[in-house]
């Protein structure tokens, strides 16, 4: 396999065919060594992004642009933060109610608050 001149990655390809252990976490491994940090770095990004609805109406995040001043050089990147829309909130709460359907109970901001903590791990200050 070494002196196979139609294999670019002699190394890889022995490691993908002669490792013991699952083939499919093999073949991942695999596929992202030879990928390169920066490929992968952009494909975990612009999974993040349509994952959480960047920038969408009904989205979980927003992507916005800021300056900062770095060694006296001055970089533009990108800042993503997590937004609860009204949509998403009315989501939450409905699924709150309807889950408690058989009780009559008030749901204040503060138990509202508190359950997105508890439940969720949101926290609003």
């Amino acid at each position: 396999m070494e002196t196979d001149p139609d294999i670019a990655e002699p190394e890889i390809a022995h490691r993908l065919l002669h490792r013991r252990g699952n083939p499919a976490l093999r073949l991942a491994e695999t596929l992202c060594e030879l990928m390169g940090d920066g490929l992968q770095r952009a494909s975990y990004l612009t999974f993040m992004e349509k994952a959480m609805m960047t920038d969408q109406p009904n989205g979980l995040s927003i992507k916005r642009g800021v300056q900062r001043n770095q060694s006296g050089v001055n970089r533009r990147i990108d800042l993503r933060s997590i937004v609860l829309t009204t949509p998403l909130l009315e989501f939450l709460v409905h699924r709150h109610i309807r889950r408690t359907a058989t009780e009559s109970a008030p749901l204040s901001l503060q138990g509202f608050i508190k359950l997105l903590r508890d439940r969720y791990g949101l926290y609003i200050a």
